[in-house]
C-alpha cells in the first residue's frame, strides 16, 4: 500500500524493505530522491538508492522504522527516522 501523506513512509519503507524487493523499496522515490543511509553520506537519484539499501537488503533482517520527525515544505517533504 503506497503512503499518501508523509508521516506515513517510515511505516512504508519499513513494509516493503522487510519483503527484501529492492525495487519495491525503489517504487517509494522520486528519481531525484535523496538518502542519507549513514551519518555523512549522501546519495542521490533511484540508482544510487538501490546500491546504497542493497548492502543493507544483503543482511537479511527485519527492519524496524521509528518517525523521528516530518518537515513539510509545497509539494517537498524530508521524514526523518531511527532505526
Amino acid at each position: 500500500m503506497p503512503a499518501t501523506q508523509p508521516e506515513e513512509m517510515p511505516a512504508t519503507f519499513e513494509q516493503a524493505f522487510n519483503t527484501g524487493d529492492i525495487n519495491q523499496i525503489l517504487e517509494l522515490y522520486e528519481s531525484d530522491a535523496v538518502l542519507v543511509p549513514e551519518p555523512g553520506q549522501v546519495v542521490q537519484g533511484t540508482s544510487a538508492i538501490g546500491e546504497a539499501l542493497s548492502g543493507f537488503l544483503a543482511l537479511k533482517l527485519p527492519i524496524h522504522l521509528e518517525r523521528k520527525r516530518v518537515l513539510v515544505m509545497g509539494d517537498v517533504a524530508l521524514v526523518s527516522s531511527t532505526w
